[in-house]
């Protein structure tokens, strides 16, 4: 029996201007590290602001979002 499934769906606000070098290595980084744990989702930045979906196993999702 497979894991349960946990999708979270969230908005944040950057303390900061984000540069696109800045963005490239958060997306580099959040791609190597969730596909580790069978995490997918979408991560879009606009004017400052992110919206981001992450879904996978239920525990993974649950302690990667404690971390954010």
């Amino acid at each position: 029996m497979s894991a349960p499934l946990l999708q979270i769906i969230y908005a944040s606000a950057s303390a900061t201007k984000m540069e696109a070098d800045e963005l490239k290595a958060i997306l580099s980084a959040a791609r190597t590290n969730n596909s580790k744990k069978d995490i997918s989702g979408m991560l879009v930045y606009h004017a400052g602001s992110f919206l981001q979906v992450l879904e996978g196993p239920e525990d993974a999702v649950t302690e990667l979002f404690g971390k954010i």
